[in-house]
């Protein structure tokens, strides 16, 4: 299947894949401190985004253990405002994925990361079979934990000080969220 064959909206947004004229929004958005202080990247260029573009349009969010980043748009002129990762594995019977997401500061604090991601969850839970998602994040970034918890993933696992992470030893918190849970 093809990246560009998948089109989830919502009243708001429209996840797509990533296409080459997204390069500049991509690289703006990741470059920013409070986009890139949480993300495994401190800073992001032009090229790297039309890197991480070029490998996405060979990809498709069917693929095992891989991440497929989805472009996260505004409904209402097709601005690229986000993207959300999403790395789907085989798990005995059945698939778990593991999702992750950067949003603009332009553009946070306003429900489009929520509705963007439950419409991911929920897309992912009937089209990938996902039973169990997972999300990993440095327990200081509050604003991803509240956004996780108010779509009824539960905290799971907490790891302190198992990545070194930007130069210094980090936590790691783990949500999950199944499949019968989404809301």
């Amino acid at each position: 299947m093809s990246n560009e064959s998948v089109v989830i909206r919502t009243a708001r947004v429209i996840l797509t894949g990533l296409q080459e004229e997204d390069a500049p929004r991509l690289a703006s958005y990741r470059q920013h401190p409070e986009v890139a202080r949480y993300q495994s990247w401190e800073s992001y260029s032009e090229p790297e985004a039309r890197e991480l573009i070029a490998s996405m349009q060979k990809s498709d969010p069917w693929s095992l253990d891989s991440w497929y980043q989805f472009g996260l748009r505004l409904a209402e002129d097709g601005c690229l405002i986000g993207d959300i990762g999403i790395r789907r594995k085989q798990n005995g019977p059945s698939y778990d994925a593991e999702v992750g997401y950067s949003l603009d500061p332009t553009y946070q604090k306003q429900g489009y990361m929520r509705e963007a991601l439950l419409a991911i969850l929920s897309w992912a839970a009937r089209q990938l079979h996902i039973r169990r998602f997972t999300a990993s994040l440095d327990p200081r970034n509050v604003a991803s934990a509240r956004l996780l918890i108010a779509l009824g993933f539960r905290l799971e696992a907490s790891y302190r000080q198992s990545q070194w992470f930007k130069g210094a030893w980090a936590d790691d918190d783990v949500y999950v969220l199944l499949e019968e849970e989404i809301r």
